[in-house]
């Protein structure tokens, strides 16, 4: 009679090592290495195989309450607590104020299991959707926005009278925002176009944070210049909670602006660009090798080191600036026999003549 056996990631590895045990295809020192178990372990992991089959490598404390579970009358005390005086209380706030107020110190995750036993909360899950009366539409006919179109003194008595064309809460915004005020001369306060104009200019101007506090720009250049990336600056910033912190973009943009490009400031970046790529314009490299060729599908002879014969191949390449010479490593898997090639070139079929 055939029955089902849950076991977990871990115990099926157990499993297949066991196997390979009985199949005489492993040791027991070699499984013992694999499993990270002393060899005493092992043996007994093979006692209960031989006796039980698949099921006795399964945790025996499975489905068993845990040994460091609270009693019902602690569960108890907690939940009536929370009846009586945090009724409207989610799980996290409640067991804060068991805490602080009664010295009840309970998970968050167990009081939230306790309050959906006992009915007390409802997971976001579980609740009932809010159904909403979807609304009409309005009836727009004939709604228009009425603009002032009238003639009135705009310029106050410093030119004709005029219609603008705009809606009035256009028109008083523009008064109150960009209106000139001197406290010590009240009489020449008004709005004039030029002082608008420059107020208007001085709102827009919205200067990164590096062009307007030096020291944060300097701390940014020292550490792009003593190699850490836009990414780990912003998150340094971010973890230190600095009072001022910038994103990695605008580091970025910063390197490449007028003032980055002066100094040559994307010579330290990871990449090394003179130029920036657009961002959604970067290309994606597909597999370059087809699943069936990973390493991890090769045959058992060749990944336990059974036959003789089989040698991995390894390339050591340098920097452009030590010229285009590489080298070819190969090694035998049974006896770890060596040999080193000089390649003067990088491409591939030099390589693969030397090989040959």
């Amino acid at each position: 009679m055939s029955c089902l056996i849950t076991m977990s990631q871990k115990e099926l590895h157990r499993l297949e090592v066991i196997q390979k045990i009985n199949d005489r295809r492993l040791s027991v020192v070699q499984a013992a290495e694999l499993l990270g178990l002393s060899r005493s372990q092992v043996h007994r992991l093979l006692q209960a195989y031989e006796h039980s089959g698949a099921a006795g490598l399964v945790s025996k404390k499975r489905s068993r309450p845990s040994n460091r579970r609270h009693s019902e009358d602690f569960r108890n005390a907690a939940l009536d607590l929370i009846r009586e005086r945090y009724l409207d209380f989610g799980p996290t706030l409640a067991r804060e104020k068991l805490i602080e107020l009664h010295h009840i110190s309970v998970a968050k995750e167990t009081l939230r299991q306790w309050m959906t036993e006992a009915g007390i909360w409802v997971s976001r899950r579980e609740r009932k959707q809010r159904v909403f009366q979807p609304r009409g539409r309005r009836d727009c006919f004939g709604e228009l926005v009425q603009i002032d179109g009238s003639h009135h003194w705009w310029f106050e008595n410093r030119g004709p009278k005029c219609a603008l064309g705009r809606h009035r809460s256009t028109i008083f915004r523009e008064l109150r925002r960009n209106a000139f005020e001197d406290p010590q001369m009240p009489d020449l306060s008004g709005y004039y176009c030029v002082t608008a104009n420059e107020m208007a200019r001085e709102r827009r101007a919205k200067l990164r944070k590096l062009a307007r506090f030096s020291h944060v720009r300097q701390s940014v250049i020292e550490r792009i210049i003593h190699g850490w990336s836009p990414q780990q600056i912003a998150g340094r910033m971010r973890l230190k909670r600095h009072p001022i912190c910038v994103s990695y973009e605008t580091i970025y943009k910063f390197a490449y602006s007028a003032d980055g490009q002066a100094i040559k400031l994307w010579r330290h970046l990871p990449e090394r660009r003179a130029r920036r790529r657009p961002r959604r314009a970067r290309r994606r490299h597909g597999r370059r090798f087809s699943p069936e060729l990973n390493i991890l599908h090769r045959p058992d002879t060749v990944a336990e080191r059974r036959q003789f014969g089989h040698w991995e191949c390894d390339l050591i390449q340098f920097r452009k600036k030590f010229g285009k010479a590489n080298v070819t490593s190969l090694v035998e898997r049974v006896s770890r026999f060596a040999v080193f090639l000089r390649n003067n070139d990088r491409q591939s079929k030099p390589i693969m003549g030397g090989l040959i």
